[in-house]
């Protein structure tokens, strides 16, 4: 949701996840973070709207501590599918 171009609120997303909204928060601020990917938020119309600023897709995503992509690959390839 958050790659979306639209990107995606806290109520959105808990909405989505059945996840309560502080959760959604820790997530955005710990745990993304700790993959490498930046958060964006706006505050739009509809509230803040939070993106994902950087890779468009796993499979140029390469987490910190990897040496290399070809490490990744089957990292890339599980998440592709869920």
């Amino acid at each position: 949701m958050l790659r979306r171009s639209e990107g995606a609120t806290v109520d959105e997303v808990a909405s989505a996840t059945g996840w309560r909204r502080h959760t959604v928060r820790g997530v955005f601020s710990g745990t993304l973070k700790k993959l490498g990917l930046t958060i964006a938020s706006a505050k739009e119309e509809r509230g803040r709207v939070y993106r994902i600023n950087g890779p468009q897709s796993y499979e140029n995503f390469i987490p910190r501590g990897f040496a290399s992509p070809e490490l990744c690959r089957p990292l890339a390839r599980s998440r592709s599918r869920r």
